[in-house]
């Protein structure tokens, strides 16, 4: 009996330790995923940094709804001797003002120009100008008020 004993113990011990573990039967195995790879990937082709066509507003050749910008590619820095038609609107519209800078951008998924002035009368310092030479007012990125605010300069 001295041997029976010890022996029942080391299997009370044994038992306890599986049934702690869940080892008596109720595992239940992880489950595997269900996600499976598409056999055509979606592309979103306004993602790309490199695009160079107006995502929206095109009317099957590529042509956004305001006009295509030549070799357009948002947060470029174009000199002003390349966009003499742009520099003749804004100077026609600010007279006595400067151009800091002009980068293509993109405003209401249509390709424009973001010229930064300088010494404007009215204050103005942004201003957004599509390929046709129409201004449109810059007002923390966005337009003030609605849309219909925008002017054509005749160069």
């Amino acid at each position: 009996m001295k041997k029976f004993i010890p022996f029942m113990m080391a299997l009370l011990l044994i038992a306890a330790t599986m049934m702690g573990c869940g080892m008596m039967g109720n595992v239940k195995p992880t489950p595997s995923p269900s996600i499976k790879p598409s056999a055509n990937p979606t592309v979103n082709p306004t993602a790309s940094p490199l695009a160079t066509k107006s995502p929206v507003g095109t009317d099957g050749g590529g042509t956004g709804a305001l006009g295509e910008i030549p070799n357009f590619m948002e947060g470029t820095v174009v000199d002003a001797e390349d966009v003499p038609e742009i520099v003749k609107a804004i100077e026609a519209k600010y007279a006595g003002a400067s151009i800091q800078s002009i980068t293509h951008e993109t405003y209401l998924e249509n390709q424009v120009y973001h010229i930064v002035l300088n010494g404007a009368a009215d204050g103005t310092t942004q201003v957004y100008v599509q390929p046709d030479g129409t201004i449109i007012p810059y007002e923390n990125g966005t337009q003030t008020d609605g849309g219909s605010s925008t002017e054509t300069a005749k160069p």
